[in-house]
């Protein structure tokens, strides 16, 4: 499908196979566009109708990683854990990932679910912390800290229509 790369230059270009991309650079998946990227043991997959973003930020002292997700859904899956795993950020909330897989969904409103494949996730916004294990999820909607978590049914609960129901509310 159709996938965009903006860089941090401001030079846009279609997304290459093989294409290595770096901090600042941004990718855009169309309706039917899907990318993978590798980076060193933790593979994002980043879901169709998606805006992410590659960043850096200062944590005492030293830089460190940040994945934004500012809309749609990506998945992330660790192959080992080191301790220094980047920062899952969307509009209104930070995650602090220690598990091995997890999915992020950012809404078009703000509103960000996390759910928890396998591991530990913390999420913080506004002074907040939820910690999530496998099978758990939680919601922040913008602007508010994160509300209690719930464990994820994913045989009742599609969850991958979260995104386009708070899109269709908006309408």
């Amino acid at each position: 499908g159709t996938a965009a790369a903006r860089l941090k230059s401001g030079r846009a270009e279609e997304v290459k196979v093989g294409r290595a991309y770096d901090t600042g650079d941004s990718i855009r998946t169309g309706r039917d566009g899907e990318v993978e990227l590798d980076q060193a043991g933790l593979v994002i997959r980043i879901g169709p109708s998606t805006v992410f973003t590659l960043l850096e930020k200062e944590v005492g002292r030293k830089p460190r990683s940040v994945l934004a997700v500012t809309i749609g859904a990506v998945r992330m899956k660790y192959a080992m854990l080191t301790g220094t795993e980047p920062l899952i950020q969307s509009v209104g909330c930070v995650a602090g990932v220690r598990g091995t897989e997890l999915t992020v969904w950012a809404g078009s409103d703000g509103a960000t679910r996390f759910i928890v494949d396998s591991g530990l996730v913390s999420v913080e916004a506004f002074g907040k912390t939820v910690e999530l294990g496998p099978d758990e999820a939680v919601e922040v909607m913008n602007g508010q800290p994160p509300g209690e978590k719930f464990v994820v049914r994913r045989d009742q609960v599609d969850y991958l229509a979260w995104g386009e129901e708070r899109l269709a509310s908006l309408r």
